[in-house]
């Protein structure tokens, strides 16, 4: 919505899978050698991912899957350890060597999932701008928006509660040292919070884009605050 209304790139960030509570997790055999995971969290997003596991039943993956939910129950993702994980030992002793080759692989896969998530949109946006018209400097800045790194870098820069302006090489990401941008973020829980930047030409009609981003901003958080609107 803020891409349309403005016409220019809108990337917001909200936090990431591993800061909620694991309310359910299931491990299904798909193959021989390949095993399932689904993740659900307590914000009701799923996360799922392909364990390379062999040797085992659908009957064993099953006592597994209840033994992990009872004891990770309630922990976030970035809380659970190897420690956690090794309880199960105590519960599946018959099945300890199993347990012993799925205990790295699952503590990897956990480790890997992303502290934030973003999304990215008006990209096509970036066509219309006559600072961008040439294709070299477009596909360019595609790629910026498609590189995680600069991303969150992008975000790492976005600290306060205001809205700020920063005009070319006022950037610290040297990717956006041709843009103007404007950035602030959102409650999304009493200690989370998401961000948001909008990227345009230094020419941008910044008072009508601070209106914008100044009304989402406010909207998210009493959304999310449990305000009805």
């Amino acid at each position: 919505l803020m891409a349309e209304m403005t016409g220019l790139v809108v990337v917001a960030s909200f936090p990431g899978f591993k800061k909620y509570a694991l309310v359910n997790l299931k491990l299904i055999k798909v193959s021989d050698t390949k095993v399932l995971l689904i993740l659900v969290a307590d914000n009701e997003v799923v996360k799922n991912t392909i364990l390379p596991f062999s040797g085992t039943s659908q009957e064993v993956l099953d006592m597994i899957s209840k033994s992990l939910i009872d004891n990770l129950y309630g922990s976030t993702i970035e809380d659970i350890d190897v420690k956690k994980i090794s309880r199960l030992k105590f519960d599946l002793r018959q099945f300890e060597n199993v347990i012993d080759y799925l205990v790295p692989i699952l503590r990897d896969t956990l480790s890997d999932i992303n502290d934030m998530e973003y999304q990215v949109e008006g990209l096509d946006n970036v066509l219309s701008m006559p600072e961008f018209s040439n294709r070299d400097k477009a596909k360019r800045m595609y790629k910026v928006f498609d590189n995680p790194d600069i991303i969150n870098e992008l975000f790492n820069n976005i600290d306060g509660e205001g809205i700020f302006i920063k005009i070319g090489e006022e950037n610290e990401v040297d990717e956006f040292k041709e843009c103007s941008i404007i950035t602030t973020t959102y409650h999304y829980r009493t200690d989370d919070f998401g961000k948001i930047a909008i990227i345009g030409p230094k020419r941008m009609d910044y008072q009508g884009i601070i209106t914008v981003i100044e009304n989402v901003k406010n909207t998210l958080s009493d959304i999310f605050s449990g305000i009805n609107l």
